[in-house]
């Protein structure tokens, strides 16, 4: 009898724990996606580049086209490169008042302490939350092409659009939770 509660409760921490998993990489999706547009709104809007220069037209003169570098095919493969270092100023912690996980910055954009670490606790992790950074990469990696194309133009809701549509990573349902 004793063997079959501890199997149950070992079922039910693992199912438990594969749950928290699946939410926590939501949350890195959405931080990274968040980091990414941040960084793209940064960028000054007059900056241009040029691309496709290799293409003759009837005349023989190469057809040039002029974009925006922000959403550029160079600096989106630049951003996704570089973008999971920015997960070292993230924590996990839990909301004080529900207890539901969230992912936190440490430091604000605007170099302050986030006023919001008062309402969490940090939850102490083994790997200094190293594997926040490993799951963006893993996310990256995973789903550059629908980043990609969600982010080389300005949408309604990029976020949504990556993490939940194109990845399935997070659920509506959580969300409005």
């Amino acid at each position: 009898m004793k063997i079959i509660i501890g199997i149950i409760f070992t079922l039910l921490g693992f199912s438990y724990a594969q749950y928290d998993l699946k939410y926590l990489k939501c949350l890195v999706c959405r931080a990274t996606i968040d980091e990414m547009i941040k960084e793209i709104n940064k960028v000054n809007p007059k900056k241009k580049i040029q691309v496709g220069g290799y293409r003759l037209d009837t005349d023989g003169k190469l057809q040039e086209k002029v974009v925006s570098f922000a959403r550029s095919g160079m600096h989106l493969s630049e951003l996704m490169d570089t973008i999971c270092k920015s997960m070292d100023n993230y924590v996990r912690a839990t909301k004080k008042e529900t207890g539901e996980l969230v992912l936190i910055k440490l430091m604000a954009d605007d170099g302050k302490m986030n006023a919001d670490i008062s309402s969490v606790d940090i939850i102490q992790d083994s790997d200094l939350n190293k594997s926040l950074e490993f799951y963006c990469e893993g996310i990256v990696e995973e789903f550059e092409d629908e980043i990609y194309y969600e982010l080389k133009s300005p949408t309604d809701d990029p976020v949504n659009e990556i993490c939940t549509s194109a990845s399935n990573l997070c659920h509506t349902i959580r969300d409005e939770l």
